[in-house]
């Protein structure tokens, strides 16, 4: 069965959902390829710890978190 495809305004916010959920789950795989061999290291004893950037990609993930909220109170 097709989903109903007549409601436009609808569809523009799955879209804009769609490309927010796709941006927060490409920026927290970068977090996980940098955090994964950190959390790795640890049993060699590694101190080579590249944190560089972190920050940046965690606070870009609260950014997406917002605008996902925002287009989601919109619905309503």
């Amino acid at each position: 069965m097709l989903p109903d495809l007549s409601d436009e305004k609808r569809m523009a916010q799955v879209g804009r959902l769609s490309v927010l959920y796709k941006a927060r789950r490409e920026t927290a795989q970068r977090v996980r390829d940098k955090v994964v061999p950190m959390l790795n290291s640890i049993e060699t004893g590694s101190d080579g710890w590249d944190v560089d950037g972190l920050v940046e990609l965690v606070e870009q993930i609260k950014e997406l978190n917002r605008a996902i909220d925002d287009v989601r109170s919109k619905k309503e």
